[in-house]
Parts: structure tokens; C-alpha cells; sequence
């Protein structure tokens, strides 16, 4: 007895697996075949990444003897024929027959190949089988297109939108001669639908996105709903009762009034073109920035005077909320750091040890304006040759003209002479041409090189100058308003800089390399004796000792 593989796929509900599986037990029984595995899918033949056609695929000789199929398009209905036939001759490969039982006397020996006229075929089959699969589409779009012109309510398949639920149909009926009534309805769910209304209510109020996300949150501890979970919501026109199904729109009872609808979104393209319009600050630590308390990076809280925050400051992440339930920590003991102590503590150590390249954004356009006057030059050469070569030509013609007796001959030399003549004239002028662009370019890079040593560079162009020789900044408190900052230099030197930025008193320090930051006692340590120094101590140094590279916020923006 042989032992055998069915394989059966229905790709709709409304197909009977059972009728495939009656055929292939009435041809096993009859044929002396044990069918040892079932597999068994539902989905669609089109679609090639399915799991039980894999499977078989990985099923060999040690499994099974033989594969039973009801028909060729329970195989598939691919529309890439060369790969149906690719799939058959893997099954041939595996060392298993293949039969399908609308031709039963057609068995697809295991371990040899195809023949010509067998490909032919299988193409021709599968080629049809697509044919069939087009047709069922088209068919099934027209009669649920049926269904939505007879129900508005239909449900065919997908996700339900909010406030809507699904029941089954009291219409429908499997005895129904026509078949276009559908299995299931939508109808409005109370509960849910109450919410949409809410939704759409306080929106219309003027109440922030984040403000309803909150509400909802807070109402329905069962559920989490996200920002962008109400913002999609407030767009769906199913509220209003505009019901979409194959690009046409079929109209049931609106859940919300269009006038209301209509508000909402009037609201939200001028909250969108607020958000659009605003100011971003610029964040020139974005990614070096780091705490040195809890590792955590800072984000940028921006000066707003409505909310009373004065100046820019950064917080660490650690400090929010959402993180420590995330990470299940304590909360970051650092303090906010003012944007500009960052700042003036950066640019005092870069300026000592690196110095700012005010030709930095220049150099490539100078550079390209260079190759352009090279380029110009070789022009030039050629065209001098050209002339060079014309007054050479002149001068001979000019002397067969004074040996010259006959008169046709010399109309023609000097018709000839004429030309070169002309032609000289031309290129003299393009060499004139040519040398004013060469003197205006010349005389540009020399403006952009004068301006350069002049110009004030912005933020961004020291951030990017920061950036390409500073690997990190770690930040530790020393007390409020009193801060380390350990740069790290990505060549491997690491400065100290201690900041105090306060109202009536704001400076930077930068210590030496034989100071090194000791973040277990939040203080520093001098190598050279190892002597333990606090703050307030180097604070001492710095100011009253002038000990270290020492400078007020003022005089460093006077610098630069």
C-alpha cells in the first residue's frame, strides 16, 4: 500500500473543504493509498507565500510516496505560471508522484523530469486556472457590490470601525436563490458609538488631541488608545455616514452630524498649519548630550514665555514619567541645564583646543570656482594655439601672393586669407571673453576669501564643527545651577569644564589634562598627586586664583 500526501486549500467560506476531502478518500481507498498527512489551508491560490503549500514543498520520499490533489487550481491560480510549474517539479524532486483526480490517469513520476509536452500542458492548466481565479474576483466584486446597493450594512470582511459592531444578517438565508444577501450586518454599537460622539464633541470645544487621548484613557482603563489612534478617528467620514466599499461611497445612518464633522475638521488642518508654521529651536547637542547620572541622553525643552520657561533648558529623559515606568527606575536626581551653560562650556574648551575654521563652509565653493578658472585656462591655451597656427598660414599665403603671376591664383589666395583672417578675429574675441571670466571669477573668491575672515558664523556651523572632533558630553551636578562637563574628544583627550550660571554671577572653567572627573564622589581628582578637589574649591581656583582657563559667558560671546 501506498502511503500518500492530500493537499487541500479553500480560498472562501463558501466552499465545502469536505467535498475535496470525500474525492480524495474515495480515489484512495480505490487506488491502495494510505494517506499518512493532511494539509490543509485556507487562502486565497493567488498568493504565493502560503504555509501549507511550504510545507509541502518540504516533504520528501521518507514521509510519503505519493501527493494527491483534487484539481489543479487547489495547486494554485498563480498568475506566474513558470512558478506553478517550478512548485510540481519540486515535488518531483522531493522523490514523491504527483496525481491530480480530474485526471486521474495522469500520474507525474517522482525523480524525473517534466517532458516538453507535459510543461505545455501543466502551463496551459495553470494558465486557465488564473483565467478562473480573475473571473471568481469579478464575479464576487459584482455580487457584493449587489449587496451594498440591496444593504448599506453589508459586512464582508476586515477591520470594524469604531462604534460599529457586527451581528449576523436576519435576512440572510443559505437556502436564498440569488446569493446576494450578506452572512453578516454592521450596526451601531451603543457603548462605543456614545465615545465617537464624545470624540468629536470635545475636539469641537477646542480640547487638544492629547487632551482627549487622556479622557479616553482615564474612562476606559480596559483599553489603551494612542495619539494617532483619535487623530485617524476624527477623519473617518463612516461617522457622517459615507461608507466606502470598492472606491464607491454607499450612505448609512451618520453617527455624527456633518455640520459638527465638518468644524472638526476645519480645526484640525488649522492646528496642523499652526504646528507647521511654528519655530523649531535648534538643537546643537541633539546626540552628544548625555546625563552622567543615569546615562540617559537630554531633550531640548525650548524658551516659551506662556508657560514661563525664560530660558532653554535640557532635561534628562530620566526625569520623565513614561521612562521610569518603562525602565521600572528611580527617578534622575540631575538638575536642568540652561542650553547656554552647555554652550559656552563647549565652545571655551573647542576654541583652546581645536579653534574655529571660518573658511570651513567656503573651501568647496572656492575649490569648485578654482576648477572652473582651470578648465577656463585650458581653454584659452587651445584657442592662442589656434591663432598662433592662423598667423603662420597668413604669413605664408601672404608670400605666395608676392611671387604670384597668375591672376585666378592669387583671387584665390586671397580669398583664402580672408577667411583665416576672419577666423583669427573670432577667436580673439572668444580669448577676451574668456580672460573677463577667469578675471570675474578671480575677483569672487577673492571677495568670498575676505569675507570669510569677517563673517560671524551661525550656531549650526559650529554645531557641525563640534560635532566632527567631539564624541560625546556627559554632564554631572554638582549642586543647583553648578554643573560638570566631562567632554570627550573623539581623538581620546577629555576636558573638565565647571559651569555656574546664575543671575548675578555666570562663568565657564576649563581644567587641565592632569584633572580627571570622578563620578562615584562627584569630584575631581588631580593626577599628578592625586588629591581630591570639590567643587566649590576649584570653583575657588578658577576665580579667585585664576588658575584655569577662566571666562564669563559675556566675554566668550564678545569672542566669538
Amino acid at each position: 500500500m501506498l502511503k500518500g500526501i492530500a493537499y487541500l486549500r479553500v480560498s472562501t467560506e463558501l466552499q465545502d473543504i469536505e467535498r475535496q476531502r470525500k474525492m480524495i478518500d474515495d480515489y484512495s481507498k480505490k487506488n491502495n493509498i494510505q494517506v499518512v498527512k493532511w494539509i490543509q489551508e485556507k487562502v486565497s491560490g493567488s498568493k504565493s507565500n502560503r504555509a501549507g503549500l511550504w510545507e509541502l514543498m518540504q516533504c520528501n520520499n521518507e514521509v510519503a510516496d505519493i501527493v494527491v490533489v483534487a484539481d489543479m487550481s487547489r495547486f494554485s491560480r498563480q498568475d506566474d505560471l513558470i512558478q506553478v510549474v517550478s512548485n510540481i517539479a519540486t515535488v518531483l524532486q522531493n522523490g514523491l508522484d504527483l496525481v491530480f483526480i480530474n485526471k486521474p490517469d495522469k500520474i507525474y513520476k517522482a525523480d524525473t523530469q517534466l517532458s516538453m509536452s507535459d510543461t505545455i500542458m501543466l502551463i496551459v492548466e495553470a494558465y486557465s486556472s488564473a483565467m478562473e481565479r480573475v473571473k471568481i474576483v469579478e464575479r464576487l466584486t459584482t455580487q457584493k457590490e449587489i449587496m451594498m446597493q440591496r444593504n448599506p450594512y453589508s459586512y464582508f470582511c476586515g477591520d470594524v470601525h469604531f462604534g460599529y459592531k457586527i451581528i449576523d444578517n436576519p435576512d440572510y438565508c443559505k437556502k436564498q436563490v440569488d446569493g446576494k444577501v450578506a452572512r453578516k450586518i454592521l450596526v451601531e454599537d451603543e457603548e462605543k458609538a456614545y465615545l465617537v460622539k464624545e470624540i468629536f464633541k470635545m475636539y469641537a470645544e477646542k480640547k487638544t488631541i492629547y487632551e482627549v487621548t487622556k479622557w479616553l484613557n482615564t474612562n476606559n482603563p480596559d483599553h489603551s488608545y494612542s495619539y494617532s489612534w483619535v487623530c485617524h478617528l476624527l477623519s473617518k467620514k463612516i461617522y457622517i455616514g459615507e461608507r466606502c466599499y470598492n472606491k464607491k461611497t454607499y450612505y448609512i445612518k451618520p453617527l455624527i452630524e456633518p455640520e459638527l464633522f465638518n468644524k472638526v475638521q476645519i480645526l484640525k488642518k488649522e492646528n496642523r498649519n499652526k504646528a507647521y508654521n511654528c519655530q523649531v529651536e535648534f538643537n546643537p547637542f541633539k546626540g552628544i548630550l548625555f546625563c552622567g547620572h543615569c546615562g540617559c541622553t537630554f531633550f531640548q525643552q525650548r524658551k516659551d514665555e506662556s508657560n514661563n520657561v525664560s530660558r532653554s533648558k535640557y532635561v534628562c529623559n530620566g526625569k520623565k514619567l513614561s521612562y521610569i515606568k518603562f525602565k521600572k527606575s528611580r527617578k534622575c536626581s540631575s538638575h536642568n541645564i540652561v542650553k547656554q551653560e552647555v554652550w559656552d562650556a563647549t565652545l571655551l574648551t573647542f576654541m583652546e583646543e581645536v579653534g574655529l575654521d571660518f573658511d570651513r563652509h567656503t573651501k568647496p565653493a572656492v575649490k569648485y570656482l578654482k576648477a572652473d578658472i582651470s578648465n577656463k585656462e585650458m581653454t584659452l591655451q587651445s584657442l592662442q594655439k589656434q591663432v598662433s597656427k592662423n598667423e603662420k598660414e597668413m604669413e605664408k599665403i601672404a608670400k605666395i601672393l608676392l611671387d604670384c603671376d597668375i591672376d585666378s591664383l592669387k583671387q584665390r589666395y586671397k580669398q583664402r586669407y580672408i577667411e583665416v583672417e576672419n577666423t583669427n578675429k573670432e577667436l580673439k574675441k572668444q580669448i577676451q571673453e574668456v580672460n573677463n571670466e577667469i578675471a570675474k571669477i578671480s575677483l569672487k573668491i577673492d571677495e568670498m576669501n575676505k569675507a570669510s575672515k569677517t563673517r560671524c558664523l551661525t550656531e549650526k556651523e559650529i554645531t557641525e564643527q563640534f560635532k566632527a572632533y567631539i564624541d560625546r558630553i556627559t554632564a554631572y551636578t554638582a549642586a543647583p545651577k553648578k554643573h560638570f562637563f566631562v567632554i570627550h574628544f573623539i581623538a581620546g583627550k577629555e576636558f573638565v569644564v565647571l559651569t555656574r550660571y546664575g543671575i548675578n554671577e555666570t562663568w565657564c572653567a576649563k581644567l587641565n589634562l592632569d584633572y580627571r572627573f570622578d563620578p562615584q564622589t562627584n569630584t575631581c581628582i588631580r593626577i599628578s598627586d592625586n588629591k581630591e578637589f570639590t567643587f566649590s574649591e576649584l570653583e575657588d581656583m578658577a576665580v579667585n586664583q585664576n588658575m584655569f582657563s577662566w571666562n564669563s559667558s559675556e566675554q566668550i560671546k564678545k569672542e566669538n
